[in-house]
């Protein structure tokens, strides 16, 4: 698989962009200093499906694969990505989403996609066998993957409610986005915008923190929701594993399913995380072989909320040995 590495793009300012792309670099940029990183940049030619894939690699040490949720891109993890030492950092766009390639979700088996998109970036990139970091619908994509392929992933954390997992789904307006047409509508008729991006946080259980997230993070969030392709895959990716009353056939993981996870794994969840419930939450690690549950006072991105605690649970959780 080709690797073509890039060097970190120059901040061209505000108002001197012009077309998407290079406004949501711009504001990635911006939000990067803001929490005082400087990530490298790299672009992976992958097969399976067939795709540029962007990545981004912050610090040195052991490898960690890092896998965004539905609708978000890697300029997402900054805060922690800020906090987390010891650790090279290696955090992937998923197709359609960020600055990897476009990609429409319709008719597409996500399960056999999601194992062989991070079969192929772990290959691409050399981190088979690396622990994997992630975050809601890559949660779910991470789980199927550590059942499919354990001998990639040495052990999995799990930021925020893992999408479907014990028989979840999503939050009704999600629910209705993912109904085609609808949702089509609705995101048209909310536009990128940084209020609109605020919003979003604060439907994701982050009101008690919104105030002091910073603008650059809005700011990012909304010109990455203006990517021309973003509307579609995201649409589409919903489309295919919700509907109204909840997650469609194939997509849930529960039950032996689970107790085919051998890796070690963390459950990070939030008490105000919109996507579970503090009686699923508190059954969850007994689904598993061996898994451990960090509880916190926030929402569906716990990092947002205190990543101070975040970095310090997964230094623990990264550095310990397999059994």
């Amino acid at each position: 698989m080709a690797i073509t590495r890039t060097e970190q793009a120059e901040n061209p300012g505000r108002g001197l962009t012009v077309d998407p792309r290079s406004t949501f670099e711009a504001a990635e940029q911006r939000l990067f200093e803001r929490y005082g990183i400087a990530p490298v940049t790299r672009y992976v030619a992958i097969e399976r499906p067939r795709l540029r894939v962007r990545v981004i690699e912050v610090g040195t040490g052991p490898s960690v694969l890092m896998v965004h949720g539905g609708g978000g891109f890697v300029s997402l993890w900054a805060p922690l990505l800020a906090k987390l030492k010891g650790f090279r950092l290696v955090a992937v766009d998923r197709p359609g989403h960020g600055l990897t390639d476009s990609f429409d979700y319709r008719g597409v088996d996500q399960r056999r996609h999601a194992v062989e998109f991070l079969t192929s970036v772990l290959k691409a990139l050399g981190l088979v066998g690396a622990p994997v970091v992630a975050n809601s619908m890559g949660g779910l994509w991470s789980l199927w993957l550590a059942i499919e392929r354990p001998e990639l992933v040495s052990r999995v954390a799990l930021l925020g409610w893992p999408a479907m997992l014990l028989n979840t789904s999503a939050p009704l307006p999600m629910r209705i986005l993912a109904i085609r047409g609808i949702g089509a509508w609705m995101m048209a008729a909310e536009r990128p915008s940084h209020k609109q991006a605020r919003n979003t946080f604060v439907r994701m259980g982050h009101e008690d923190m919104v105030d002091e997230l910073p603008a650059e993070l809005f700011d990012c969030f909304a010109a990455g929701e203006a990517m021309p392709e973003y509307a579609t895959a995201f649409q589409s990716l919903l489309n295919g594993s919700l509907r109204l009353r909840g997650a469609k056939p194939g997509m849930c993981l529960d039950g032996d399913e689970l107790r085919k996870v051998r890796q070690p794994v963390m459950l990070m969840v939030g008490r105000k995380d919109p996507f579970t419930k503090p009686t699923i939450t508190a059954r969850a690690p007994a689904a598993f072989v061996q898994a451990r549950l960090v509880s916190t006072d926030g929402g569906h991105l716990p990092w947002l909320d205190d990543s101070a605690l975040c970095a310090s649970a997964l230094n623990e959780f990264l550095s310990q040995r397999s059994r």
